[in-house]
């Protein structure tokens, strides 16, 4: 994997790390499973070298543990959780299985920079409210999120999330109603 540092971002989008988005809609559960664990295996190398460089020192240091996310992971991680985050609301293939699972594993995987707090907050801004049929993808998309909290067994480190995390699930089923 060739990770680089540039301009104080780290730039990884690697042909295997986008074909790692791709196997994540596959049909397949090995295809992605796969996927799962190659963007998985990029990420936690970019990450590990953010940290050792000055500026993510800095951000990993001095940052709040529930300050915004980008403030907390190297640039390839956020956009990562971006594209997967913002891919629980599409019905292609088995996108929302294949991301949810991305995103369990790269939350079991980054606890010490990722907050469960900021993550749903994060997931309500990428995910935004919309209408009509993008609002069921919306909705369904924000389910899939919050199970992926709870599959990447973060809940019981975040015993004041618990009740959040549960009042949403119940206001996401309500308004699938």
């Amino acid at each position: 994997r060739a990770v680089s540092a540039s301009g104080g971002c780290l730039c990884v989008w690697t042909m295997s790390a986008l074909e790692s988005f791709e196997a994540l809609s596959s049909l397949d559960p090995q295809q992605r499973i796969q996927g799962t664990q190659n963007l998985l295996g990029v990420l936690v190398d970019v990450q590990r070298v953010f940290e050792e460089s000055v500026e993510g020192a800095a951000a990993s240091a001095g940052a709040d543990v529930s300050a915004p996310l980008e403030d907390r992971v190297c640039k390839d991680l956020f956009l990562a959780l971006r594209r997967l985050v913002r891919g629980l609301a599409s019905d292609r293939d088995a996108s929302r299985l294949g991301y949810s699972l991305a995103l369990s594993e790269i939350l079991r995987s980054f606890t010490k920079v990722i907050d469960v707090a900021a993550f749903v907050r994060f997931v309500e801004e990428e995910l935004g409210a919309s209408g009509g049929e993008q609002e069921r993808s919306r909705v369904v998309g924000e389910t899939f999120a919050l199970l992926a909290i709870i599959h990447s067994n973060r809940i019981p480190e975040a015993q004041d999330q618990i009740d959040a995390v549960c009042r949403r699930l119940m206001t996401l089923a309500n308004e699938r109603k």
